[in-house]
């Protein structure tokens, strides 16, 4: 998730001093408010540089930024082992932008029908149930397995859990995490058995490669670009021509250049794989170089996603290279343009501009041009009640305390599900983003689906608990938050916007 997902969510202005993109300088002491920073935990988020105290979900900071290699650097790397003149050649191209291919055309990705359309992607993220989320140096295990099964197991319960989805929930796709860990391994062909159940229940399969990088020090790039590659060809292998499974290169590669925050030219052709982890490297020109290695997949099995956290997508949009692939938007309410400030003290002015706020960032990030290439493929909200550090609370009974009322109505007199009277800006962020992705009938994957520890503990954010340490898809079913399932279901089209109460706001 984007939170939710245990990862480096620091995108928004976090109190460091000279912090962008998630990067903490080494003079930081980046001290934030202790409920923004069990805000980010709660949410399964962590900074580039933090640790989280799962017991009370606090981050602190540790520094030792990454240092970035010079651009001679890069092009040593690149031009390795070529003869004199080849080096002379490539190293002029990429300091000039240009592109430098080999001498014959390298095949081309296979194409298919143009995408007029993502609304029938309605899915949920299921997400590796330990703190780090999907971030994992080891081999990934989804919530509500211990690693051990057999493949027999794992389809079986996972068929189980993903008809509770699409029973309760509405689903027809899920979001799966990859790693090399976990596909260079023999527990591969055990993993397989989820992907193998989702597609025999004619659900569709998002496959995303999550860097291997835990602690919260991940860095936006691909970590060991040999595995990378090792990975993915054992991954397009085994499901090519399963048209259901669909394919993401990479989760939030905040840590390449974009042409824009990080201003480096871009349209470099990417002929050595070695340096595919560089983070002087452009986003597009990495997606480029993976459909490009793998000409097999038709274009429109591939899911890019935007620079940053998955945010600018206009940008990957309008690369002509990744013309007819699919697009990933990432939006969370602290995300800029989407949240408020201060969220320990909101203002009230605040909490009233983040409908219209967030309404405008996302068609500005999206383009009217990408919207119907556009799949919103990370969202979520509190799905229970909190404490002060963010952390979900039972009642007296034992029973999971649900989130916000997100069904607060609109505004009779403009928008009957917008412009929202909640006090809550939580509230307000989720039914401009769901009431967004309605409106423009865009793919949506909720995160997380399924989240949860080895003793039951869900994600803040999860839609879906089971309340114990061993899913056996019968419970899965339950549903902490109606109201909030209610907005997802119609962020989704499949249902009608809650009866409006009595008032105006």
């Amino acid at each position: 998730m984007a939170g939710g997902r245990p990862h480096s969510r620091a995108r928004t202005t976090d109190g460091c001093a000279g912090s962008t993109a998630g990067r903490i300088p080494a003079t930081s002491t980046c001290r934030q408010p202790s409920l923004i920073r069990a805000r980010y935990c709660a949410a399964g988020f962590w900074y580039q540089h933090g640790t989280c105290d799962s017991n009370v979900g606090l981050i602190h900071s540790t520094g030792n930024p990454v240092r970035l290699r010079t651009t001679a650097q890069v092009l040593e790397e690149t031009v390795r082992s070529r003869p004199v003149r080849a080096v002379l050649v490539a190293a002029a191209a990429l300091l000039a932008g240009l592109a430098v291919g080999p001498a014959q055309a390298a095949p081309q990705p296979a194409g298919g029908p143009p995408v007029t359309w993502t609304g029938d992607f309605k899915g949920v993220n299921w997400s590796d149930g330990r703190a780090d989320s999907n971030y994992e140096t080891g081999r990934l295990v989804l919530s509500g397995f211990g690693g051990s099964e057999d493949y027999a197991t794992v389809k079986a319960t996972s068929t189980r859990i993903l008809n509770a989805f699409h029973d309760t929930l509405g689903a027809n796709t899920v979001r799966l995490p990859v790693n090399p860990a976990t596909v260079n391994d023999p527990w591969w062909n055990t993993y397989k058995g989820t992907i193998d159940a989702a597609t025999d229940l004619g659900m569709k399969v998002v496959l995303g490669y999550w860097e291997e990088t835990p602690g919260g020090h991940h860095k936006g790039v691909v970590v060991n670009p040999a595995n990378y590659v090792a990975m993915w060809n054992r991954v397009v292998q085994d499901y090519t021509n399963q048209p259901l499974v669909n394919f993401e290169p990479m989760n939030e590669p905040f840590g390449y250049a974009d042409g824009v925050a990080k201003p480096p030219t871009c349209n470099t052709t990417i002929n050595d794989d070695s340096v595919l982890g560089d983070p002087r490297l452009c986003w597009t020109d990495v997606a480029a170089r993976w459909l490009k290695v793998h000409p097999s997949i038709n274009v429109n099995r591939v899911v890019i996603s935007g620079t940053g956290y998955n945010t600018n997508v206009k940008f990957v949009a309008a690369d002509p290279r990744l013309a007819g692939t699919l697009l990933s938007y990432h939006v969370y309410d602290f995300f800029p343009g989407c949240g408020v400030t201060n969220p320990q003290a909101p203002n009230p002015t605040e909490v009233r501009q983040v409908y219209d706020h967030c309404t405008h960032t996302m068609s500005n990030e999206i383009g009217s041009d990408a919207e119907k290439r556009t799949i919103v493929d990370e969202f979520g909200e509190f799905m229970y009640g909190v404490n002060a550090n963010g952390i979900p609370q039972k009642d007296g009974n034992g029973n999971w305390l649900p989130g916000p009322n997100y069904d607060v109505p609109g505004d009779l007199g403009t928008n009957p599900v917008g412009n929202p009277c909640s006090p809550d800006f939580h509230v307000n962020s989720f039914q401009a983003v769901t009431n967004y992705i309605h409106d423009k009938q865009l793919g949506a994957i909720y995160w997380p689906g399924l989240w949860q520890d080895s003793t039951g503990f869900p994600n803040g954010y999860a839609i879906a608990v089971t309340g114990k340490s061993t899913v056996d898809g019968s419970v899965v079913e339950q549903v902490n938050d109606q109201s909030g399932l209610d907005r997802l279901r119609y962020a989704w089209n499949l249902g009608n916007p809650v009866p409006l109460r009595s008032g105006v706001c």
